[in-house]
Parts: structure tokens; sequence; C-alpha cells
């Protein structure tokens, strides 16, 4: 197999794996409102970031998502066309997770 082909392969494993990991991570939170006069501690601020932290990990139970990556290459030697579809799915600490992808594109 010619090495640029398996570079290609191996940038686009790592993207899905890396982008599976962030998707799995990216949680939306409501905004924490500091006033900027309360003179907050180092301490408090932590304590803070801690307990919405746990909030926010109780809260998310589960989540699915499918991502799309497409290459297209033109050039020498040739033109080359590969990709992949990754699902992600995510369940709270007790459960497993999985992630899954399906290949297309020469010499998958």
């Amino acid at each position: 197999m010619n090495s640029s082909l398996q570079s290609t392969k191996f940038i686009l494993s790592f993207l899905a794996v890396l982008s599976a990991l962030q998707t799995a991570q990216a949680q939306p939170s409501p905004p924490v409102i500091i006033d900027a006069h309360a003179g907050l501690s180092a301490e408090q601020v932590v304590a803070s970031m801690v307990r919405k932290n746990l909030e926010r990990s109780q809260a998310l139970e589960a989540y699915r998502a499918t991502r799309i990556y497409r290459l297209e290459y033109r050039g020498f030697p040739g033109s080359r066309t590969a990709e992949m579809i990754v699902d992600v799915k995510y369940h709270s600490p007790r459960r497993r997770n999985s992630v899954s992808d399906r290949k297309k594109g020469r010499n998958y």
C-alpha cells in the first residue's frame, strides 16, 4: 500500500477518535454569572467549578452523534477519495460507551 494512502488513513482514524472523544465530553450548560464586584476567592471559584462539573455529569445520561469525514485528493500520482462515518454513543458511566465507523474508498 502506498505511504500517502496509509498516512491519509491514519489521519482520518485519528481525527475520528479525537472527534468522538470531544463530542462525548462536550455538554452545553447555562452560563455561571458571577458579579465582578463580589470579590470571590480562588477557593470559591474552584468550588463553584467543581459543583457545576458534577451537575453537568449527573444531568448527562446519554448522547449520540454521527460525524461524516470526507477526503478528496487530486494530484500526483492520481486522485483518491475516502469517506468515514463515525457513530458515537455515550451512556452515563454506569454503562459502556461505543464508537463505530464505516469506511468507503479505495483500498479500504
